[in-house]
């Protein structure tokens, strides 16, 4: 029997990050807007703790450096396609990261010879990192105490 999975997008907009839930495996997004790119609207969009997408990304790149949309597509792969972040939440994400020392830039040659700016997580990124890991276990843990709470 083949369980039905639900596809979590991380979206950052002006004021606070959201998950918006698309049920089934083939889901979709669409992205289009005359100027510049936007996130589609759901109608269910949960609030996400800040640093989530922080976390994501300096998790992804202590595994190895990479550009941003193999950033994008290796969080996507490393949740068992569960997750899925936007690219225009990915970029300003990793320039805040890089503005707190966190991740630091340089650019390569992608395996499609295009120029990338690829990221590379920091000392000080791995701590961080080490230090948002053990809050996010924490209030996994509290959480957890309250929704089985009988």
């Amino acid at each position: 029997m083949h369980a039905s999975r639900t596809l979590l997008l991380l979206t950052f907009g002006r004021r606070e990050p959201t998950f918006s839930r698309y049920p089934g495996e083939d889901a979709t997004m669409s992205f289009h807007d005359s100027a510049r790119s936007r996130m589609v609207r759901t109608e269910s969009a949960e609030q996400v703790l800040q640093g989530t997408l922080d976390l994501l990304i300096l998790k992804t790149l202590s595994l190895e450096p990479m550009h941003g949309w193999g950033l994008a597509h290796r969080i996507q792969e490393l949740s068992r396609d569960l997750l899925q972040v936007g690219q225009g939440s990915i970029y300003p994400a990793v320039v805040r990261l890089e503005q707190r020392g966190w991740v630091s830039t340089s650019w390569r040659t992608t395996e499609n010879n295009r120029r990338a700016k690829y990221y590379t997580i920091t000392v000080a990124g791995r701590r961080a990192m080490g230090q948002e890991l053990a809050s996010w276990k924490r209030f996994v843990a509290a959480v957890t105490l309250v929704v089985e709470a009988t």
